[in-house]
């Protein structure tokens, strides 16, 4: 569950909100904060655009992030 997006950061910019709910990065499944952290560890240094599957209410949808667009 994402309980807060940095104003101005990827995640923002992504267009992540408070409340969703990631239940996928790239290939890995989250399932709870240990996978998210495990995730965001391996994809840290990442030059590539990454797919996060997300769920928002009734909708579920991939937003992609760009680790690279950093202000």
């Amino acid at each position: 569950l994402v309980l807060d997006v940095e104003r101005g950061s990827p995640a923002d910019r992504a267009r992540l909100r408070p409340g969703d709910v990631i239940v996928e990065i790239v290939d890995s499944t989250i399932s709870d904060l240990d996978d998210f952290r495990a995730a965001a560890e391996r994809y840290r240094d990442r030059d590539k655009n990454i797919a996060i599957l997300i769920r928002r209410g009734d909708l579920t949808s991939y937003v992609t992030v760009d680790p690279r667009d950093r202000e």
